[in-house]
C-alpha cells in the first residue's frame, strides 16, 4: 500500500486551492523527511552548513573552475499541464532562461533596488540537456513519459522515480509533473532537495517542478521561480528559512519571515532590515520582480558544487561522456521518444514505431530499408527485433517485431541500435553519438486481485480518511469523507458508477459486471464529490453492497469495486474489502454473495496462437470469505477438485496463496475447430477449501473453451465496389470473424478516402496517405502500418498533394484482429487517371495471427488469378500434400506449375486423362506462400495462392 504525507492526508481534502500568487515551494517539509527518515542525511547536512561557513571565510584563498556545466535530463510526465503545452522547445527556453539568472543577463539584472546593487552576484555555470544517455546512445536530454504525480514527496514514490532516473552522479535530473504531490492540487509550483549522498546513491536527487509554470506558460518573473528550485539543489535556503529568528546561513541577505505583504515594493521587516525582495530564493519575486542573487548566496552555491554528490557532475571526463563538453560534435542522431510500453495484449509484443532522426550529417541513402549487421547493430530484449525503413536521407522508421521472451515489470530494460559506417555519409566518425537506446517496459500479467483492507470508517466524529488502492494506478487515491453529515467519496475525478448525470453513486448488488457498459460520472473538485448520502438521496441508508469504480493504468481504463456497508440512519459508512481488474476495459463482477464465493479473472480459455489444441491462457481463481486449505503446491484431482474440459486437456490447479490459484490446461483438445467450442469447468471439493465447500456460494467455475479453424490465407472476388462524385460512399465488410469486419469506400470532396473505422493500413510515414504496393509484397508487422481515425481524419488514397494512386492498379495493405490477434490482408484497388474514381476489385487475409500475407505475384496478370471456380485446391492450408479438383468438363489435359513468393519454379508436372482430382504429395519445400498455376495447352486456365504450413 502506497503511503502518503500525514499533512497531505489531513487537508488534501478540503479545497482545492486556486491559482497561487507566489510560489508553494515546500522544500523545507520534503527535506526534513528525508532527514526523519535518514538521520545519517540529517547529520551530514548539519555538517556540510559548517564546511560551507569555512568555504565562505576562505573563498579567496580557493581556486575554481573558470565555469561550471552541469549535464541535465528534464523527465516529462504528460504534454498538458493544466492546459498548457509542455515541449522540448518549452523546456529548450526554460533553460536557457534560468542559466540567464544564474549569470545575470537577465533583461531587469541591471535594475535591482540601489539598496543591493552592491551585494548582487553571478555564477559562472550552464546548466545543458545531456546528449548522451546513461547507455552510451543519443539523447536529446528531455525525456517524455505517460502522465504521473507524486514525486515531489519526500517518501512513498521513490520505485516510481528510480524507474526512470539516470545516473545523480552523472546527471542532474529534473522531474515536470502537473501535480506535484499527487494530492489533485495543480498550483504547487516546485521543490528541491540539498545535496544529500543517500539521495544520490539511491538515485532520488532531483527537482520537481510545475510544468504550468514554465517559461511560455507563466509571466518570465513566475517563470523564475525554476531558477528558486534550481538554487535549492545547490543548497540555497529560502531567505525567510525560520523567521525573523531563523536563517539562511548566508550573511548578507536581511532577516525576513515571509508573512509580509510587500511584492514587488520596498520595504522593512524583522528589526527595520529592508527585504531583499528581488531576491530568487524568497516568493516576492514571483510578483513579477526576481532579478538577483547575493554574493553569499553564490558562495554557498560555489561550495555546494564541490560536494561528493555535485563535484562528479561538472568533471571534464563526465561532460565528454554526456556530450555536453565543448568539443562534442553537433552531428547525432535522436528519436522521437524515449520509451514503449508493452501492447495490451500483454504478450511482449510493442506496436509502438520510433522515428529517429540525423543532424549535421545525412544517412547514405534517402528511401529503402537498412541492413542488421551491415549498417547497424541491435541490442534489444531476448525476443524482439527491429526494421529500419528510411523515411528520407536524415530520418528513418523503427519498427518492433516479435515478442519479448520475459515480459514482467521487474524485466523492464533499455534497448537500442547503433549505427554503423554504411549507413552513414561519411561514416560514424562524424556524430557524437551513434546511436538510440529506448526503455522497454512491460505489464505484469493481468489479473483481478481482491484486498481486504483495515476497515475504513468515516462518521460525524472521524470525518475523514484518505488511503490508496493496491494497484500500480496512475491515480490510485481515494477518501471516505462525511461532510456536513452527507456521506461522500472522494475520488479526485476518477469516474464512478452513478444515477444518471448525477454524482449519486449507485447501489451494486452481487453478481454485477463493472465495466466500460455502466453508467460512469467522472468525480469533480470538492465539494463536487460523489455523493453515497444525502437528504435526497437514500438508497443506501441499512445497505451493504458495492460501489464500481473506474481506474488508469498508463492511460488505459480499469476498473473495480469497493465493498460497503451504511448504516440504518445514513449517518456512518464502512469500506471493508475491495478488488481490481489490471486488464485494460476487462470486466470485474461484484462477488456471487457477500461472503464464501470463488471467482475467476477470466470466463474463456482460448486456443493458443499454435493452434495446435493446446492453451496458454491462466485462469486466477480468488476465494473471497473464505480460503483454500494450504497457501502453497498443487491441488490434487479428484481429491481437492474435479474437472470437465475438451478430451487431451488436463488441469492444474496451484496454489499461490490461502486465497488464490492458478488453473492452467495442460495437453491439447483431440478436436479444435471452431465446431469443438464447448464449455469446461472446475468444481473444488471439501479437502481444498477451508470449512468445506458448504462455505462456498457454488464450488464450480465455468468456462467457454473456444477453439479457432485451421489458419489459411483466403481470397474473396467481392462484387466490385466503385465510387465516384455521382455515388460516393459504400460501406462493406470483410469475411473473416473478425473483431471488426467494417470498412468503407468513400469519395468526400472529390478526396479519394478508405474508412478503416480506425483500423490500420500500410501509410506513408506517420501520415494517413495509403501506400501504393505492387506485385509479390509483403503485409506484415515490418510494415508503416498507421491507425485510422474519426471522420474527417480517414485513409487518404488520393487527394491534391497525394497523386501517387492516379491510373494505378494495386493493392492496399490492412490490419484486422480476431480476439485481440493482429491479422493481416490485402485489397485489390483501381484508380481512374483522373484521380476522381476508385473501385475496390477484390480482396485477401491471413486468420494466422501476425502472419505475412503477400500481394499476388505478377505471374497472375490479367484474369488468371481470378478464374476461381473452374479448379479448386485443399486443404489449403497443407502440411504434406494437397488436392487439385477439377470442377468442369473439359481440361482434361493440364500443366501444374508451382512458383514460391519471389517467382521461382519449385514444381511442375503434366497431367492427361484425369477425371476430377490430382494428389500433389511429397513436396520439398519450405513453409511459406506459393502460387499453383493451372494451365491447358498455352493458356493459364487458373492461379490458386496455396500456402504451406
Amino acid at each position: 500500500m502506497k503511503l502518503k504525507l500525514l499533512c497531505i492526508l489531513i487537508c488534501c481534502y478540503a479545497t482545492i486551492k486556486a491559482q497561487n500568487s507566489s510560489p508553494n515551494c515546500n522544500v523545507t517539509l520534503q527535506n526534513n523527511t528525508i532527514f526523519e527518515a535518514h538521520p545519517e542525511s540529517l547529520e551530514e547536512y548539519r555538517l556540510f552548513n559548517e564546511f560551507s561557513k569555512e568555504y565562505k571565510v576562505n573563498s579567496s584563498n580557493k581556486s575554481a573552475a573558470a565555469a561550471y556545466v552541469i549535464p541535465v535530463v528534464f523527465h516529462v510526465y504528460g504534454t498538458s499541464h493544466s492546459g498548457q503545452s509542455v515541449s522540448y522547445a518549452k523546456i529548450e527556453t526554460a533553460l536557457a532562461k534560468l542559466n540567464d539568472d544564474f549569470q545575470g543577463l537577465n533583461a531587469d539584472y541591471n535594475t535591482v533596488d540601489p539598496m543591493f546593487t552592491s551585494i548582487r552576484s553571478t555564477l559562472d555555470i550552464e546548466f545543458k540537456l545531456a546528449k548522451i544517455d546513461p547507455n552510451g546512445g543519443c539523447s536529446t536530454g528531455v525525456i517524455f513519459h505517460d502522465v504521473m504525480s507524486g514525486f515531489g514527496n519526500g517518501g512513498g514514490y521513490d520505485a516510481l522515480i528510480q524507474s526512470d532516473a539516470w545516473d545523480n552522479y552523472k546527471y542532474m535530473n529534473v522531474y515536470i509533473q502537473n501535480d506535484l504531490y499527487d494530492d489533485a492540487n495543480l498550483y504547487n509550483s516546485g521543490v528541491a532537495w540539498y545535496p544529500n549522498t543517500w539521495m544520490s546513491d539511491n538515485n532520488l536527487s532531483r527537482v520537481v517542478y510545475n510544468g504550468a509554470y514554465i517559461h511560455g506558460n507563466t509571466n518570465d518573473e513566475f517563470a523564475s521561480i525554476l531558477s528558486h528550485e534550481f538554487g535549492h539543489w545547490l543548497n540555497l535556503k529560502h531567505t525567510f528559512d525560520g523567521g525573523c529568528s531563523g536563517t539562511d546561513e548566508v550573511a548578507d541577505t536581511p532577516s525576513e519571515d515571509g508573512n509580509h505583504t510587500l511584492g514587488c515594493s520596498a520595504g522593512t521587516n524583522c528589526t527595520g532590515d529592508y527585504v531583499n525582495y528581488e531576491n530568487y530564493m524568497g516568493y516576492n519575486g514571483a510578483s513579477g520582480c526576481y532579478k538577483m542573487f547575493t554574493q553569499g548566496q553564490i558562495t554557498r552555491m560555489t561550495a555546494a558544487l564541490t560536494h561528493a554528490t555535485r563535484q562528479p557532475l561538472w568533471q571534464a571526463a563526465n561532460l565528454i561522456a554526456t556530450g555536453v563538453d565543448d568539443a562534442a560534435s553537433s552531428s547525432a542522431v535522436t528519436s522521437n521518444i524515449s520509451g514503449l510500453q508493452e501492447e495490451d495484449a500483454n504478450d511482449g509484443s510493442f506496436t509502438t514505431t520510433a522515428t529517429v532522426t540525423v543532424s549535421g550529417t545525412t544517412f547514405v541513402n534517402s528511401s529503402g530499408s537498412l541492413v542488421n549487421g551491415v549498417d547497424y547493430n541491435l541490442s534489444l530484449p531476448a525476443g524482439l527485433s527491429a526494421t529500419v525503413t528510411l523515411l528520407s536521407n536524415t530520418e528513418a522508421q523503427i519498427s518492433f517485431t516479435g515478442n519479448a521472451t520475459n515480459h514482467e515489470v521487474v524485466n523492464n530494460a533499455a534497448g537500442g541500435i547503433t549505427f554503423l559506417n554504411p549507413a552513414i555519409t561519411g561514416g560514424t566518425g562524424t556524430l557524437n553519438c551513434t546511436g538510440v537506446y529506448w526503455n522497454f517496459k512491460y505489464y505484469d500479467a493481468y489479473g483481478i486481485f481482491y484486498v481486504d483492507n483495515a476497515d475504513i470508517t468515516v462518521n460525524s466524529g472521524a470525518t475523514w480518511q484518505w488511503f490508496a488502492i493496491e494497484a500500480d494506478a496512475d491515480d490510485y487515491s481515494f477518501g471516505a469523507f462525511v461532510d456536513g453529515g452527507d456521506l461522500k467519496l472522494e475520488t479526485y475525478t476518477k469516474a464512478i458508477i452513478s444515477e444518471g448525470a448525477t454524482r449519486n453513486i449507485t447501489y451494486l448488488g452481487t453478481n454485477e459486471p463493472v465495466d466500460g457498459t455502466r453508467n460512469f460520472v467522472a468525480g469533480g473538485a470538492y465539494p463536487d464529490l460523489h455523493n453515497l448520502r444525502d437528504a435526497s438521496y437514500t438508497t443506501w441508508d441499512g445497505q451493504t453492497g458495492y460501489i464500481g469504480f473506474e481506474y488508469a493504468i498508463n492511460g488505459r481504463t480499469c476498473y473495480g469495486w469497493f465493498h460497503i456497508a451504511v448504516t440504518a440512519d445514513g449517518s456512518e459508512y464502512t469500506i471493508t474489502d475491495y478488488a481490481y481488474n489490471t486488464e485494460p476495459n476487462a470486466t470485474i463482477y461484484t462477488p456471487t454473495i457477500n461472503t464464501g464465493s470463488a471467482f475467476s479473472d477470466i470466463s474463456e480459455f482460448y486456443e493458443a496462437d499454435i493452434n495446435d489444441g493446446s492453451f496458454t491462457t491462466v485462469s486466477t481463481i480468488s476465494l473471497l470469505g473464505t480460503t483454500f486449505t494450504a497457501s502453497s503446491g498443487i491441488l490434487t484431482s479428484s481429491v481437492d477438485y474435479t474437472v470437465s474440459f475438451p478430451t487431451g486437456l488436463n488441469a492444474v490447479v496451484t496454489l499461490t496463496s490461502t486465497t488464490e490459484a492458478q488453473l492452467s490446461l495442460t495437453g491439447t483438445a483431440a478436436a479444435h475447430e471452431v465446431a469443438n467450442n464447448t464449455t469446461g469447468n472446475i468444481t473444488f471439493l471439501d479437502s481444498a477449501i477451508t470449512g468445506g465447500v458448504a462455505t462456498l456460494s457454488a464450488a464450480t467455475i465455468a468456462y467457454d473453451v473456444k477453439f479457432y479453424d485451421a489458419y489459411g490465407i483466403f481470397y474473396v472476388d467481392n462484387a466490385d465496389m466503385t465510387v465516384n462524385s455521382g455515388a460516393i460512399w459504400q460501406w462493406f465488410a470483410i469475411e473473416p470473424d473478425a473483431d471488426d469486419s467494417s470498412f468503407g469506400v468513400f469519395v468526400d470532396g472529390g478526396d479519394l478516402k478508405l474508412e478503416t473505422y480506425t483500423k490500420a493500413i500500410i501509410s506513408e510515414g506517420a501520415t494517413r496517405n495509403i501506400t501504393y504496393l505492387g506485385y509479390n509484397e509483403p503485409v506484415d508487422g515490418t510494415r508503416n502500418f498507421v491507425a485510422g481515425a474519426a471522420y474527417p481524419d480517414l485513409h487518404n488514397l488520393r487527394d491534391a498533394s497525394y497523386t501517387v494512386w492516379d491510373g494505378q492498379e494495386g493493392y492496399i495493405g490492412f490490419e484486422y484482429a480476431i480476439n485481440g490477434r493482429t491479422c493481416y490482408g490485402w485489397f485489390h484497388i483501381v484508380v481512374s487517371a483522373d484521380g476522381s474514381e476508385y473501385s475496390l476489385l477484390d480482396y485477401a487475409y491471413n486468420t494466422e495471427p501476425t502472419a505475412t500475407i503477400y500481394t499476388p505475384s505478377n505471374l497472375s496478370v490479367g484474369d488468371d488469378m481470378y478464374n476461381v471456380n473452374e479448379f479448386s485446391v485443399y486443404p489449403n492450408p497443407f502440411y504434406n500434400e494437397f488436392k487439385i479438383v477439377n470442377n468442369s468438363t473439359g481440361n482434361a489435359k493440364i500443366s501444374v506449375v508451382i512458383f514460391n513468393s519471389l517467382g521461382q519454379q519449385v514444381f511442375g508436372n503434366n497431367y492427361s486423362g484425369f477425371d476430377k482430382t490430382i494428389t500433389i504429395s511429397n513436396l520439398e519445400i519450405a513453409k511459406g506462400v506459393y502460387f499453383v498455376k493451372i494451365l491447358s495447352g498455352n493458356k493459364t486456365v487458373s492461379v490458386k495462392q496455396l500456402v504451406r504450413k
